[in-house]
């Protein structure tokens, strides 16, 4: 702990001494106590626990490697990631002590974690301080403990909201964390979590740092990690075979965002539409997708399939006059029929909306459609000494209404508020923040729940109908925090209310008792959100959900004891195996373009004085100015004799920015450039067949090339017209049993 004199400040101003805080007090009926007397952390009997030169061979590390930064911080690689974990593998630990500092450097999502008792990379425990976007605009922290199990999911067994910690970035915090037998008890600045019990894993393990990282230059870091056990621990030596399960495919490849509703057709293919308006098909309950195809009808929308076959797409403009459109097609989604005015949204004067947004299309049991819709008033924003403040009008700057058809859509209601009555002007106290993206369903007896995301506040807006959406109750503050759930919300056949969205992670809440309680879990550890929800079968959920790069799904099956994967039958981790090619790499712009005349890509070319960079990110969050030109990428790398023991072999760049001139030991091998592909530098759409340059990830059969055992020079020239440019996402070699040129991400974990 802070030793007398020393500067261990948690603010700008203030500091604090913790190792002499024993906490005491009653939350929810449950006793939090410090115990102070299990240990003591002191400089003579705790391992302090370092990634200096000399200590690497201690750690193992999976996805980018973690590094120590001159400032003696550990520090995950910037990108993001599924994985950036580091398990400190020389010493294992039974009961045991640690403290730690930490500091979040980003603005939206991302993760600190330590892991403990860790058996190996499936099972452990977490101390976690989940991060999202939410979190800044409504100021709020949060921690949790969980345990990850053959599942391969977060179970999250408490989390809570930190009074008196800010989520302020840049600021180091203080953690501490005690396990004895089966009791683990955290603190965060002083303040205490919830004890927990829990027993799974009894059995001595490693401990480790996590996170999923950040973007450009910032992240996340660790320091003055120290951990103090009574006696020394056997355990199993660490196996590094053993790999974090993955549960999740891919949908779209090429790019995430979010979707906008998953209905089943008469032919039984599920269908998916996503924000950039393609259309993805699953004939065998979501484990495979078509390639996707554009939507031929003239605006996105939600879609709805009739009694007879028909599939109906409706479509609200944004903008006044509010038009409520619906398109038919009548051959499963390849046709459509123009777009049909079938309604109009009027609001009165002192209702007056600049936008309406679609939100959510729930389909009741007796047929009765409720279409819900988010409300942007007018307001202003007030920027003051770097928080932003949000004008209160008498009116919410967005609110959430609801319409309804008895048949099919064809006709619709007047608009109710989802904040339901009684509305009493007189009473001026009552106040609510910002509702938007609502998730909803329909319980077993009938009742419509919805679930609707805030912005001022950490927790989300709850309100129900219990006349089929004829009228709601008030909104109150709901049980949990998350957010970009639209859509994402499900009934099962067993009664089990789930609810998918951005946190923790990509989160996912379940209730066994009709909403009244709820079980946390993260499925994920990106937190994309924005997804889509579907029973294929009787209580296996299908969750379609945004990451930064993919359109991904999960395949979950709800059961009384917890929530089960139900994995992906579209790869076979053991056909495939990856060799990063890590950061970081030698760099040198080339403004005049003269590099390859001089040599650059030659393996004999001397490259000492070039600077060293990562391939995680575009130059220009490195401290490169410089916009227009050629920049030069070089690496040293030896593929292992025994790697290439499959029948393909590729070399994968996640994103060049923009083109790519690839030489392996001084010989051209391979090029991605606007001459070369079909692609282009523009945003694609509706129409504009093709993808971007430099977000498109590619590959290239590399095997004549290599030389297994031996060291070769990988030479990557990038050429970028304007603003950002370089290598941008994983690098590395990919060995497969299966071809895998059509869609082949789909197959292949991110390196």
């Amino acid at each position: 702990m802070p030793q007398s004199g020393q500067n261990n400040s948690y603010t700008h101003t203030e500091t604090l001494n913790l190792t002499d805080i024993t906490w005491a007090r009653t939350v929810s009926d449950l006793n939090i106590i410090s115990h102070p007397g299990h240990f003591r952390l002191n400089d003579n009997n705790a391992i302090a626990l370092t990634m200096d030169d000399d200590a690497l061979a201690n750690w193992h590390h999976i996805g980018h490697p973690w590094r120590n930064s001159e400032q003696g911080q550990m520090r995950p690689a910037v990108c993001k990631a599924d994985h950036h974990m580091a398990f400190y593998t020389a010493q294992a630990f039974g009961d045991f002590e640690a403290e730690f500092e930490f500091r979040i450097e980003v603005h939206w999502g991302t993760s600190v974690t330590f892991m403990f008792r860790a058996q190996d990379a499936q099972h452990y425990y977490i101390l976690d301080f989940p991060v999202v976007g939410q979190q800044y605009r409504a100021e709020h922290f949060w921690a949790m403990i969980a345990k990850v199990d053959h599942r391969g999911y977060r179970d999250v067994l408490h989390y809570q909201r930190m009074p008196g910690v800010s989520c302020v970035p840049m600021q180091w915090h203080h953690a501490r964390l005690t396990m004895v037998g089966d009791e683990i008890c955290a603190w965060v600045n002083g303040r205490p979590l919830a004890v927990v019990h829990d027993a799974t894993f009894s059995k001595p393990g490693f401990v480790g740092l996590a996170s999923t990282a950040g973007d450009n230059n910032n992240s996340v870091a660790f320091r003055n990690v120290r951990i103090r056990s009574e006696q020394p621990a056997k355990a199993p030596k660490w196996d590094k075979a053993i790999q974090p399960r993955r549960n999740w495919g891919v949908v779209d490849p090429e790019l995430g965002g979010g979707i906008a509703r998953i209905v089943r057709l008469a032919n039984n293919e599920l269908v998916c539409i996503n924000q950039r308006s393609k259309i993805f098909r699953s004939a065998d309950n979501g484990h495979n997708w078509s390639d996707g195809e554009w939507l031929t009808c003239e605006k996105w929308g939600y879609l709805h399939p009739m009694a007879d076959g028909t599939v109906a797409l409706f479509s609200l403009s944004d903008s006044s006059p509010f038009i409520l459109s619906r398109a038919l097609s009548h051959d499963n989604c390849h046709t459509w029929t123009k777009l049909e005015k079938i309604g109009q949204i009027d609001l009165p004067e002192d209702e007056q909306m600049d936008q309406l947004y679609t939100s959510t299309l729930l389909a009741l049991r007796d047929g009765t459609l409720l279409l819900f819709i988010i409300g942007r008033t007018k307001f202003e924003n007030i920027m003051h000494r770097g928080r932003r403040h949000i004008k209160l009008t008498d009116s919410p700057p967005y609110v959430n209404l609801a319409l309804r058809s008895t048949d099919e859509g064809r006709t619709w209601s007047q608009w109710v508020d989802v904040d339901g009555p009684p509305y009493l002007d007189h009473m001026h106290s009552i106040c609510k923040d910002n509702r938007s993206e609502i998730g909803a369903a329909e319980t077993l007896d009938g009742h419509i729940i919805t679930l609707t995301r805030p912005n001022e506040s950490p927790w989300m807006w709850e309100s129900w109908s219990y006349n089929k959406g004829e009228t709601f109750t008030p909104a109150a503050r709901g049980a949990f925090p998350m957010y970009a759930c639209n859509n994402a919300m499900v009934c099962t056949t067993s009664g089990y209310l789930v609810i998918g969205g951005r946190f923790p992670g990509n989160g996912l809440q379940v209730s066994y008792d009709s909403g009244m309680t709820w079980k946390c879990y993260q499925v994920d550890t990106h937190d994309g959100g924005n997804g889509g929800m579907f029973e294929v079968e009787p209580d296996v959920v299908l969750f379609v959900y945004a990451e930064h790069f993919h359109l991904r799904y999960l395949l979950i099956r709800i059961t009384p004891d917890g929530i089960e994967p139900v994995e992906p039958k579209q790869f076979d981790q053991g056909r495939v195996l990856k060799m990063p090619l890590l950061t970081p790499w030698r760099f040198k712009i080339d403004p005049k373009s003269t590099g390859e005349k001089q040599g650059w890509h030659h393996p004999d070319h001397p490259d000492d004085n070039w600077q060293m960079i990562d391939t995680d990110r575009q130059w220009n969050y490195q401290g490169v100015d410089f916009e227009d030109g050629s920049a030069w990428y070089r690496i040293q790398f030896s593929m292992p004799a025994d790697f290439d023991i499959r029948k393909y072999l590729w070399l994968h760049f996640g994103a060049v920015d923009e083109e790519a001139f690839i030489f392996i030991d001084g010989q051209q091998v391979f090029e991605h450039s606007l001459a070369s592909t079909d692609l282009s530098l523009e945003l694609p759409g509706p129409g504009r067949e093709g993808d971007v340059l430099y977000t498109k990830p590619f590959h290239f059969d590399v095997r004549p090339y290599i030389r297994p055992g031996q060291q070769q020079t990988l030479a990557v020239r990038v050429y970028s017209r304007a603003g950002l440019g370089g290598i941008c996402d994983g690098v590395g070699l990919v060995s497969s049993e299966d071809d895998l040129a059509a869609g082949w991400l789909r197959y292949v974990p991110t390196l």
